[in-house]
């Protein structure tokens, strides 16, 4: 890790795969590479490829274009160029979108370098923290090139750039990342109004928009519980409550976790429903299907 392929994949033997520039709608077929005693094809579209061997869980080694490229290997969970012990660890490496390198206990940890996104550095106990650590939610510390940067610790929100007690704020406007108007009553508000969590109202560029309210949690164009529902719209990035060009949308209901609903053009659909975490049932075009059901952590069945 630590150099960028910008139209190429590392596979778990080092070597490097070419990646083929091709529109949206059509796959690149890139060479095999050698997965144990078996050889599989690689295909791609400038977005997330998944690759690998499935037990319940999975392993992501990838290294995106613009996007990002998917080689697992599923034990119980998911690993991302790392190792999971009964959760996830994710060791992705992003061009312009992110990085995830994480290790989980419970939950997860992420550590990430964006280019033109979000780097988050963090560990989790039960939830998770970037350069950070959550008590039950979330810490993140960050850094942004074209983005933003979070430098916080949450009680039981999060901080950017601070430190939140049940709240923050954030009044931002990206490029290629992401906005966020906010108000906070005791959480934060994105041209929105939080209770105990945050409401997203933004407006991306490349990236995403999130327009919510909040109860115990998180609505983005949605309603929660005491966890999250995203629907939005994203230009080339996501939509939450909608449909997304070459990111995901999440259209979901959540009881104490998050449930995404999501139908991906050329990435991923995460259809779900949490118990603790959250549970992501999709149909992927070009990137990965993940029909999983979690408790404390998450499982990811692919295709």
């Amino acid at each position: 890790m630590g150099q960028y392929y910008p139209f190429s994949a590392v596979v778990t033997n080092g070597s490097k795969l070419p990646f083929f520039p091709a529109v949206v709608t059509h796959w690149s077929i890139l060479p095999f590479f050698s997965s144990g005693d078996s050889w599989v094809n690689i295909i791609a579209s400038q977005k997330e490829v998944d690759i690998g061997k499935y037990s319940l869980t999975e392993v992501d080694n990838g290294m995106y274009s613009p996007t990002e490229v998917y080689f697992r290997m599923y034990s119980l969970n998911e690993v991302d160029l790392g190792m999971y012990s009964p959760t996830a660890v994710d060791f992705v490496m992003y061009c312009l979108t992110e990085i995830d390198f994480r290790m989980y206990s419970l939950t997860k940890v992420d550590f990430g370098m964006y280019s033109l996104t979000k780097v988050d550095f963090g560990m989790y106990s039960l939830t998770e923290v970037d350069f950070g650590l959550y008590s039950l939610t979330e810490v993140d510390f960050g850094m942004y090139s074209p983005t933003e940067v979070g430098f916080g610790m949450y009680s039981l929100t999060e901080v950017d750039f601070g430190m939140y007690s049940l709240t923050k704020v954030d009044f931002g406007m990206y490029s290629l990342t992401e906005f966020d108007f906010g108000m906070y009553s005791p959480t934060e508000v994105g041209f929105g109004m939080y209770s105990l969590t945050e409401v997203d109202f933004g407006m991306y560029s490349l990236t995403k928009v999130d327009f919510g309210m909040y109860s115990p949690t998180e609505v983005d164009f949605g309603l929660y519980s005491p966890t999250e529902v995203n629907f939005g719209m994203y230009s080339p990035t996501e939509v939450g409550f909608g449909m997304y060009s070459l990111n995901e949308v999440d259209f979901g209901l959540y009881s104490p976790t998050e449930v995404d609903f999501g139908m991906y053009s050329p990435t991923e659909v995460g259809f779900g429903m949490y118990s603790l975490t959250e549970v992501d049932f999709g149909l992927y075009s070009l990137t990965e299907v993940g029909f999983g059901m979690y408790s404390l952590t998450e499982v990811g069945f692919g295709i």
